[in-house]
């Protein structure tokens, strides 16, 4: 065999195998194009079905609220009926302002300073897990036995936190009532909430069967109405 054929044959081989890398890189691009697609395809899948659900809940208290109103402009029973219909719906505005104490099934978050020297808790800490937890379908959360409400503050005073406008401290026990699984699995996903806090701090996360929550002990500083008129 001639030199020239030799060197014919090794050029005609390296550029096969040339082709057949690009082929096989090809086709490694074009797999991970399709996983990252169908990452995006998920994602996009549960969210929609998280706004059917806020849909579908939404829907359902609408239509609470006008079997309600229906309830009371039909009334022509005795003024010990209308009065007993009154009180249900106090007894609800009252739950639903925080001002009794309820329970139902959650979880119970307990957040304190890690080892690191560094370590510290925010309330930005707090916020952002309190918006993740609301996010997540919380009916009623307290941070150290403070009920949250939507008139509640949440901020620094130095080492402490004032909540309420009473002052707290570490660890902070942050219980929440709803869907305890889906709660859950809201907090521990990939990159959420509590991934990023465990970075400077101990986070621990308990599912519980029945979390009790106290009521909001108002003195008349947090929900104030007295610069409000409705609208007629």
């Amino acid at each position: 065999m001639s030199f020239l054929k030799i060197i014919s044959i090794t050029v005609v081989c390296f550029l096969l195998g040339i082709m057949l890398s690009l082929q096989y890189k090809g086709i490694d691009v074009s797999e991970k194009l399709m996983a990252e697609e169908y990452v995006r395809i998920e994602d996009v899948k549960n969210q929609l079905l998280s706004e059917i659900n806020k849909n579908q809940e939404l829907a359902a208290r609408n239509a609470e609220l006008l079997s309600k109103i229906e309830e009371f402009q039909s009334s022509y029973g005795t003024e010990s009926e209308k009065l007993k219909l009154l009180e249900q719906e106090l007894k609800t505005l009252k739950i639903f302002i925080g001002l009794n104490t309820v329970k139902g099934s959650g979880v119970v978050i307990t957040l304190a300073r890690g080892s690191h020297e560094f370590s510290s808790i925010r309330d930005t800490d707090l916020l952002k897990l309190v918006n993740e937890l609301k996010a997540s379908g919380a009916q009623a959360i307290c941070i150290n036995n403070e009920r949250l409400t939507s008139m509640s503050e949440i901020r620094e005073a130095g080492n402490l936190m004032i909540i309420n406008g009473r002052k707290t401290s570490e660890p902070y026990i942050i219980k929440a009532i709803s869907d305890k699984d889906k709660l859950d699995a809201s907090l521990g996903m990939p990159g959420g909430v509590a991934e990023e806090l465990r970075l400077y701090m101990d986070v621990k996360i308990e599912k519980n069967d029945e979390v009790v929550i106290s009521g909001l002990e108002d003195d008349g500083l947090i929900i104030k109405t007295d610069l409000l008129s409705p609208v007629e």
